[in-house]
């Protein structure tokens, strides 16, 4: 059943392709700019098609709409300027339909009218026909008048270059085929994630919980770039960098500085949140199932940096009026197309941090944030150096590289090192007599869960890999039969 229906719209599509004048490339995503925005407001493309007698029935995707003065909710399923479904009945007639309808006759020649909106009792007529440069290509145009004031652009091999906002006035214009060489493309996963090898990247963090907090910094430079199928890895050289304290009193402060190395992996996927498109349903990555709620949604959200002109994809940060507010996700209630906003008591209010995700073309991630429980953490990028420009904040090396500097010291009877670090740790036991002792050693993560033990210790100095665990921070505690020898905070990067 599968396969006739991949076939059917596939026969369809192929059919429609083959003619001239069509509103939408079937095969192709649309790329629209609204008047009142600076980039891409709107892509549009068909989703799915059938049959329905001897006519043909092409559904366009559906975006996610906010609610004026309702922030606390967004509608899913909603039409863009296209409307949710387009019919052709008989050929050059194209019905667009749900939840209003209107007709464009594509093979009107100058001088012919038609009813475009039976409803409002709009009537359409084409004025002009000219031939123009589009995306590069001389292209036949017509200009379509209607007699509300608005006019419609109508490009024989890329479709609809103008069309009328009827709902807040202003209009929509074709900028680019999504992928190709014609005009603008939103950035993709390959766009996003598109390093030189050369490039500096310095992220700061932040970290906190019950027991702790923790301010780092990991500059790093790309010194290589492998391509596999869909995979692409990064090795990077750099210097990490922390300080912190304990939330007790008085604090007990700490400070590390190392050189780095390692490698970053991505891998492009269908569902990566990086292939999105603007309004752009999504389930969240990061769920909640495994706290007993249901699914939880996030909408995509598109922004251009006028400064630097490049294009930045939101995930769980919502932009109101160049404001920036917290609402991140989104949950269904009952049945119906109506999302509201996602408050569970598991996620701290604010003013903690902004939770969610966002990426930048040819930059990566820019910034997460996250928040359970008594924890919260935050990523930024701060600054970056490409092509031998600088932009944002750059620290030198010798700010970075610093010996570890801790109020109880003096006290260390293990060293652990090196801390951060991203695949093995050492511990030397200087003044522990380990057979004696009887010492083990645990890891557990911030909510006191064991990830690793070791028992029966009897080296001076023993290796433990860590590459298993997950970017983050976690308690190396060192223990004798009797008591707890020393405790260290361990990052892993």
């Amino acid at each position: 059943m599968k396969a006739f229906i991949f076939l059917l719209c596939t026969a369809l599509a192929a059919g429609l392709t083959a003619q001239n004048w069509n509103p939408i490339l079937v095969n192709e995503k649309m790329n629209y700019r609204h008047s009142d925005s600076a980039y891409i407001s709107n892509t549009v493309w068909v989703d799915s098609s059938f049959l329905l007698g001897v006519d043909s029935v092409f559904y366009l995707n559906r975006i996610v709409k906010d609610v004026p003065g309702y922030p606390e909710i967004v509608l899913r399923n909603q039409p863009q300027f296209l409307l949710k479904q387009m019919l052709i009945s008989f050929p050059g007639s194209f019905t667009f339909s749900n939840p209003e309808s209107f007709v464009i006759n594509v093979l009107a020649n100058t001088g012919e009218t038609w009813i475009f909106d039976q409803e409002n009792n709009i009537i359409a007529q084409v004025i002009s026909e000219s031939v123009e440069n589009i995306f590069g290509i001389q292209d036949s145009i017509k200009w379509i008048s209607l007699s509300d004031g608005n006019e419609i652009r109508l490009s024989k091999s890329f479709g609809l270059l103008k069309f009328p906002d009827f709902e807040n006035d202003g209009y929509y214009e074709l900028v680019g085929i999504q992928n190709t060489e014609y005009g603008e493309s939103v950035p993709d996963f390959w766009d996003i994630f598109d390093f030189d090898i050369g490039d500096v990247f310095q992220y700061g963090g932040f970290g906190s919980n019950i027991d702790f907090t923790i301010y780092w910094t990991r500059k790093i430079t790309i010194i290589s770039k492998e391509i596999n199928y869909n995979n692409l890895t990064y090795n990077f050289e750099g210097i990490y960098h922390a300080f912190g304290y304990d939330n007790i009193f008085p604090p007990d402060p700490f400070e590390v500085g190392y050189p780095i190395s390692g490698s970053q992996a991505y891998t492009d996927s269908l569902n990566h949140l990086a292939n999105k498109y603007q309004n752009q349903l999504n389930v969240f990555p990061n769920s909640f199932s495994s706290y007993g709620f249901g699914k939880v949604f996030t909408v995509a959200r598109l922004m251009i940096d006028i400064e630097t002109n490049l294009v930045s994809k939101q995930f769980g940060l919502h932009y109101d009026e160049n404001e920036v507010d917290g609402r991140l996700f989104y949950e269904l209630v009952d049945n119906s197309d109506t999302l509201h906003a996602y408050n569970t008591p598991f996620l701290i209010e604010e003013p903690g941090p902004m939770k969610g995700i966002i990426y930048k073309a040819h930059l990566g991630e820019i910034y997460t944030a996250e928040g359970f429980f008594e924890y919260e953490a935050t990523m930024e990028l701060e600054g970056y150096i490409k092509d031998s420009d600088t932009i944002g904040t750059i620290t030198p090396d010798s700010l970075l590289l610093v010996n570890v500097i801790e109020s109880s010291a003096v006290n260390r009877k293990v060293l652990v090192y090196p801390n951060p670090t991203n695949k093995s740790i050492n511990l030397r036991f200087t003044e522990v007599n380990n057979e004696a002792d009887e010492i083990s050693i645990e890891i557990r993560n911030l909510q006191g869960q064991l990830l690793m033990h070791q028992a029966g210790i009897a080296s001076e100095t023993v290796t433990l890999d860590v590459e298993k665990l997950s970017q983050g921070i976690y308690i190396c505690i060192i223990k004798n039969k009797e008591n707890i020898i020393q405790q260290e905070k361990l990052v892993i990067y």
